[in-house]
């Protein structure tokens, strides 16, 4: 996480948080965790894999099912808000399948945005 200088006047300065959500997204086993991992050796960034999500509700919802699509989105953008919230920069993979709202990533810039007034998208 970085901070940038803003100007306030004669001499003064303040300091806002600056805070990077990236997503790489692409067709399953493409290599975005690979990518993914890399970015975060470089940057520190926490990575927040998607299949992390899927692990932990297969074994009780089927995937694609209502109930799986629902949790996996709630959790997603539950993890967005508390790292905006806790001020950690983050990469997110995932798979943009047909499961997953078009408005996802849209989302989740808006709760990024509404915790710390700024994002920094990537794909």
């Amino acid at each position: 996480m970085d901070f940038v200088r803003l100007g306030r006047g004669l001499g003064e300065t303040r300091r806002r948080l600056v805070m990077e959500l990236v997503f790489i997204h692409g067709p399953a086993a493409a290599g975005k965790l690979t990518v993914a991992r890399a970015l975060r050796a470089i940057t520190g960034f926490g990575v927040f894999h998607n299949q992390l999500v899927v692990d932990a509700l297969t074994p009780v919802f089927e995937f694609g099912s209502p109930e799986f699509v629902k949790l996996r989105e709630e959790m997603w953008l539950a993890v967005f808000r508390e790292a905006a919230r806790a001020g950690r920069s983050m990469i997110f993979t995932f798979v943009p399948e047909k499961t997953v709202r078009e408005s996802l990533v849209r989302d989740a810039v808006v709760s990024w945005r509404v915790r710390v007034g700024a994002c920094c998208l990537s794909s």
